[in-house]
């Protein structure tokens, strides 16, 4: 037998048969059949599956003694519900840009013909929100045979470069998708190993102190526990491990306007705001700049802070 998809009634149908021939779900018209039956009728059998359920709970619990009433009420109320036009035939989406509804509706796994009352809207919400980009989702039933999915996405906040893939996160770190490799999508570029998932260590950061934000170029995460701004000029901005918001709010003080001047002018090789207290500035030549050590080299102290 062919295993059918209910059909989304945004324009996605899935219900076609395995071996390819193109001709639409079956539920789906028979649902909307189905609407189009008295409402005295519909009344009639919504009231005998409510009723088989509260007597299939009370045999269940030992609280009313009903004779000649089968043991599997369930059996029995899906039944009712099956005759009664009760089983999922559409699911409603919206809010979704980039979930496609192909995963929205693997995420969900509910089949064709369930019967309605048999869903459970929490745990099929708690599968969508596992996608990467759902940050909410709200499932509901609506009856007589569908349900309803309202998704709200989560933002891209910054594209993290790393072991040859290039991903976009949000502000909390979470992977959200992969894009091209050397992509230009106009977010603050991370680098390094763990990079990702710290994102949210500096990328408020970033956002609050817009003057080093305009002249970024990338952020570079080092040894898992601190962050270097690469700035347009080149120029190596080394941030301390805590502190890195005040660091920044420092630099991007009227005070220090001299120095990034001089910085995106090539002048500076490094600024290096690891030592609370100090600023220590280092000309081009003066050092071998490795992104990934932790030496402080020699340099000169220009400033305090």
């Amino acid at each position: 037998m062919t295993s059918k998809r209910p059909i989304l009634r945004n324009g996605l149908a899935f219900g076609q048969p395995a071996d390819g021939e193109n001709r639409p779900a079956i539920a789906f018209s028979r649902g909307q059949r189905r609407r189009r039956g008295s409402i005295a009728r519909r009344l009639i059998a919504t009231v005998a599956v409510l009723a088989l359920g509260v007597a299939g709970a009370a045999v269940a619990t030992g609280g009313i003694a009903v004779p000649h009433v089968p043991r599997d009420f369930a059996t029995l109320a899906d039944s009712a519900a099956v005759r009664a036009g009760f089983t999922l035939a559409s699911i409603d989406v919206s809010g979704h840009r980039y979930t496609s509804e192909r995963e929205i509706l693997a995420a969900l796994a509910i089949e064709q013909g369930t019967p309605i009352l048999r869903i459970d809207p929490d745990a099929a919400r708690t599968r969508v929100e596992r996608l990467p980009w759902v940050k909410t989702a709200i499932v509901n039933r609506v009856l007589p045979d569908g349900i309803a999915v309202e998704i709200t996405e989560r933002k891209a906040a910054a594209l993290w470069r790393h072991a040859g893939r290039d991903v976009l996160v949000d502000m909390e770190g979470r992977e959200l998708s992969e894009v091209a490799s050397g992509s230009n999508v106009g977010l603050p570029l991370l680098a390094g190993e763990g990079a990702g998932p710290a994102a949210a260590s500096i990328l408020g950061a970033i956002a609050s102190h817009g003057e080093i934000a305009r002249h970024l170029i990338q952020t570079h995460r080092i040894a898992g526990r601190r962050w270097t701004l690469e700035l347009a000029g080149g120029t190596l901005v080394h941030l301390p491990g805590d502190g890195a918001d005040a660091a920044m709010a420092w630099f991007d003080s009227r005070v220090a306007a001299g120095l990034l001047e001089a910085a995106l002018q090539s002048r500076i090789a490094v600024i290096d705001l690891r030592v609370p207290g100090q600023l220590v500035v280092r000309s081009p030549g003066t050092e071998r700049l490795p992104l990934a050590t932790g030496e402080r080299g020699r340099g000169h102290v220009a400033g305090r802070h």
